[in-house]
């Protein structure tokens, strides 16, 4: 098995005509680049075919990605427009940057706001004022409130794990956009993921509602329940070491489809993944991994998918074929 972070000479070629592809579309590319990427073309019969990638890759990319270069037109503005319109230009040009970290690093403002946070590709122990533990796994945030007759922790994003001290006095609650899980001391997990929320349980007991679909389910060790936003599965039996395996370390794929693995490539750390081909998203992989090699992940669905992983330059990583 190859080495994720080992390029080969097709990445080097992908990456070359990436640049190539970025430095035409600046306006303020000049006869002499065009002229030296002619020559580029012409020494291998595959760097028109990788070119020719890259463009598709930005067409299938549009909105949020293609707006990496929207600055240029506001540059080459600027240079014959009054103060005002400079003024206006240089905004745009921010809006623009802005928009393009925010599509790098979609979690950024909700870790920036939130009282605890994690970045991605990081885990961290967060002791809580009553004596509580949570532990939160990368790309996590979460806000505390622990005044009043009740402890509240509202994940705002990504998946949280507590080990929840007993007080049958100040019932402990964790929030997740609509659903509301109960404990008084126990030890569970809450995921944030997508759309759904769920929730697994390795000791204890917890009670989790919906208000949406008010609808509410009783869970004891062993058992997980995932809440999608409409429906309400079952509460299933599942194996918390296997479930919970990211608390030590290890991502655990079964069967998992392609399109949650990119939720988890981003989560360990390797910023935005994108699938343009929805016939790919419902690939499936299954493996285990050390939660901070993302590399290996990618590696893995190179050889076991026939996945190509394109990097285009400050945006994103692409899966496709």
């Amino acid at each position: 098995m190859t080495d994720a972070s080992m390029p080969t000479k097709s990445d080097a070629i992908a990456r070359e005509a990436q640049r190539w592809h970025l430095r035409l579309k600046d306006a303020s590319a000049t006869e002499t680049d065009r002229k030296q990427f002619d020559a580029w073309l012409g020494l291998d019969p595959s760097h028109a075919s990788a070119y020719a990638r890259a463009e598709q890759l930005w067409r299938d990319l549009r909105g949020p990605a293609l707006k990496l270069h929207a600055d240029a037109r506001y540059r080459r503005g600027a240079r014959r427009t009054s103060g005002r319109q400079v003024t206006f230009a240089l905004a745009a040009s921010v809006a623009a940057f802005a928009l393009v970290f925010w599509f790098q690093a979609p979690g950024i403002v909700d870790r920036a706001l939130a009282d605890k946070s994690v970045a991605p590709g990081q885990q961290a122990s967060v002791p809580l004022a009553d004596g509580s533990t949570a532990y939160l796994d990368g790309d996590t945030a979460i806000d505390v409130d622990f005044n009043g007759d009740a402890r509240r922790v509202n994940l705002v994003r990504g998946r949280a794990w507590f080990d929840v001290q007993h007080d049958s006095s100040r019932p402990f609650f964790v929030r997740a956009g609509d659903v509301d899980v109960r404990v008084v001391g126990t030890a569970f997990a809450v995921e944030r993921r997508g759309s759904a929320v769920v929730v697994t349980v390795e000791r204890g007991k917890v009670a989790v509602a919906d208000k949406k679909l008010g609808t509410a389910a009783q869970l004891s060790p062993g058992q997980q329940l995932v809440l999608d936003g409409e429906t309400i599965r079952g509460a299933e039996n599942v194996s918390a070491e296997t479930s919970l395996a990211w608390r030590r370390g290890l991502v655990v794929f079964d069967q998992a489809s392609l399109a949650t693995v990119a939720d988890e490539l981003s989560r360990m750390g390797a910023g935005r993944i994108v699938i343009p081909d929805e016939s790919l998203r419902s690939l499936t992989v299954s493996g285990v991994f050390q939660s901070g090699d993302w590399h290996a992940v990618l590696d893995s669905l190179r050889s076991g998918l026939n996945l190509q992983a394109t990097r285009v330059p400050g945006v994103v990583t692409v899966l496709h074929r």
